[in-house]
């Protein structure tokens, strides 16, 4: 469950981006686009131990 958690935030931090861009607030995207990344990143360390 929590491998499906972190392959969302992945992708919500890659929509984040694309939105960011396309509604011309690229640093609001940005940063939403790091935030989902980072807890990706978090969640899929806590996973592999």
């Amino acid at each position: 469950m929590l491998k499906r958690v972190a392959d969302w935030f992945e992708k919500v931090s890659v929509a984040a981006f694309a939105v960011g861009i396309f509604q011309g607030q690229l640093v609001l995207g940005l940063i939403v686009a790091a935030a989902a990344l980072m807890i990706s990143l978090i969640l899929t360390r806590k996973i592999g131990g």
